[in-house]
């Protein structure tokens, strides 16, 4: 695995392949589990869990990481003391791990009975900030990166009752890629900024631009030479409306951009935007969009392919607000439908390895969350 140097290998060489789930107990009130994807060029591999433990002051929680393989073997945990923090990405690089945060004063579930509720929580996420973390193999946090943004309330409506606060959240999110042999690209977006950034790997920040437009999405990707920052347009092609950026990945200078069009000036619709294994290079998938039918689809939430070499068969999960879907694309069925809540268990589904995807299952009632992964 590209995760690791030449000693954690022989230890994941001795684990070997037995681990396929892993259960985290809440055994008290403040601790919970959240397990994230750890990429290296745009390609799993291995998982991270944050878990929040106690509290370890007024304003302080005890808290653990544990890096995983991607059969969910353990590799190492680290430990510290933070503010509330909410995970959001991770990725990894000459043996460091850069892990992005939102720090927030927002905690747990609270709910909102009058508007003067609802702007203390919103005053509250506006003093949120940003936190990277750099943390290299030995368990040693080596650097941290620190910035004020603008967060907004992140609300729920659960049945009739008043809405609920469940955390603070980025207008745009953050994205972190790894930039081979060079360190990380980082991406944020508030209401107020739009920032790409560059870390070299020991977690100092070396570049920092402004986006050089205001889209209704973005998506970064970083080869060794560019990053990419694609940006989604809010118009009338629900599924087009792209505009590629290209900056060199050494110091953020503008190299090329354009819109994906083809020579007729119809909108491509993008299907992959990824890293190819073999080269190293980005590349773009599409088709192009119909003019006569460009506003009539929307693509689904969220989705993602799978592929199984042993059986050959390809499949689509769909993720919407209340169901996943497995879709054969070899047999054109929905194989399975797995409902988000079933009981007092909240499940979601995350990309895996090759032929496989993760299931997680949060039991209210038992407090544990459960980590799965299952082939296709």
């Amino acid at each position: 695995m590209k995760i690791l140097g030449s000693s954690a290998i022989l230890l994941l060489f001795c684990f070997g392949l037995r681990a396929q789930t892993r259960i985290f107990k809440e055994v008290g009130e403040d601790i919970s589990t959240q397990m994230r994807a750890i990429t290296q060029d745009n390609a799993l591999v291995g998982y991270l869990a944050f878990t929040r433990l106690e509290k370890a002051s007024e304003d302080s929680f005890n808290y653990r990481i544990t890096i995983m393989d991607e059969n969910l073997n353990d590799i190492g945990t680290v430990n510290f003391r933070q503010a509330n923090l909410v995970l959001q990405t991770v990725s990894f690089e000459a043996n460091v791990l850069c892990i992005g945060y939102i720090q927030t004063s927002l905690t747990g579930m609270q709910k909102i009975r009058s508007y003067n509720g609802l702007q203390k929580a919103e005053d509250a996420a506006s003093y949120s900030h940003i936190l990277l973390q750099f943390i290299n193999l030995d368990g040693k946090v080596i650097n941290t990166y620190y910035k004020d943004a603008h967060m907004e309330v992140r609300l729920a409506q659960v049945s009739h009752r008043a809405p609920v606060v469940i955390g603070a959240e980025l207008k745009y999110g953050m994205q972190i890629k790894n930039i081979p042999k060079h360190g990380f690209a980082f991406f944020y977006g508030d209401d107020m900024m739009h920032k790409l950034l560059v870390f070299d790997d020991k977690g100092e920040l070396r570049h920092e631009i402004e986006s050089p437009m205001l889209a209704e999405r973005y998506y970064l990707l970083a080869s060794g030479e560019d990053i990419y920052l694609m940006l989604k347009q809010n118009e009338r092609v629900p599924e087009g409306a792209f505009t590629l950026f290209d900056y060199s990945a050494r110091d953020l200078r503008p190299k090329n951009n354009f819109d994906l069009r083809d020579g007729y000036d119809n909108w491509l619709k993008v299907l992959s935007f990824d890293i190819d294994p073999a080269s190293g290079d980005a590349y773009i998938a599409g088709c192009i969009i119909n003019p006569k039918r460009e506003n009539r689809f929307l693509t689904p939430t969220d989705y993602y392919s799978v592929s199984n070499p042993d059986t050959k068969t390809n499949y689509v999960i769909i993720d919407d607000e209340r169901n996943i879907y497995i879709y054969n694309v070899n047999g054109k069925k929905v194989v399975r439908t797995i409902p988000h809540k079933d009981g007092n268990v909240k499940i979601n589904v995350f990309p895996a390895k090759e032929g496989h995807m993760m299931v997680a299952e949060y039991n209210k009632k038992e407090k544990f969350t459960r980590f799965s992964i299952e082939a296709l």
